[in-house]
């Protein structure tokens, strides 16, 4: 999966401090759309993962946070995304 800019987003984030990109893995920037005191992403799924998926393979989150677990949820299509619609719709890349 790779998060992708989507119609709405209003930052982008940066990896977090002090992670060792080189060391650690790919971390690059995450679209978010920042409303309602949520922060929004964007994912797109590249075929092998729709197939896996449609399989019925289990979706995980990894948050990185620190000590504790900030609430998150995850959804299909823009049902995250106040006056949202279609998913596809919003893939700008």
């Amino acid at each position: 999966m790779k998060p992708v800019r989507f119609e709405g987003h209003n930052v982008v984030l940066g990896a977090p401090k002090g992670w060792d990109v080189e060391k650690e893995g790919e971390c690059g920037g995450l679209p978010i759309m920042r409303e309602g005191g949520a922060c929004i992403s964007c994912w797109k799924l590249d075929d092998k993962e729709r197939a896996a998926i449609a399989a019925g393979a289990h979706v995980y989150l990894a948050v990185i946070s620190g000590e504790t677990q900030p609430a998150v949820w995850l959804s299909v299509g823009r049902s995250a995304v106040r006056g949202g619609d279609d998913a596809e719709k919003t893939f700008k890349d």
